[in-house]
């Protein structure tokens, strides 16, 4: 099975019930689709906080 990685940012102002430390969050994040290697995910995101690929 081919997974495909989500580029992702812990966002702690939106906080689950569940957890206290805030949830993952695909806003304003994307998968950089132009490069063809396998080895390598770039994650293009529109604002600057920890980031992350799952």
């Amino acid at each position: 099975e081919n997974a495909r990685p989500l580029c992702v940012f812990l966002n702690y102002t939106n906080k689950d019930r569940n957890s206290r430390y805030g949830i993952w969050d695909i806003s304003g994040c994307d998968v950089d689709n132009g490069t063809n290697d396998p080895n390598f995910t770039i994650c293009v995101c529109n604002h600057m906080t920890n980031f992350a690929v799952l």
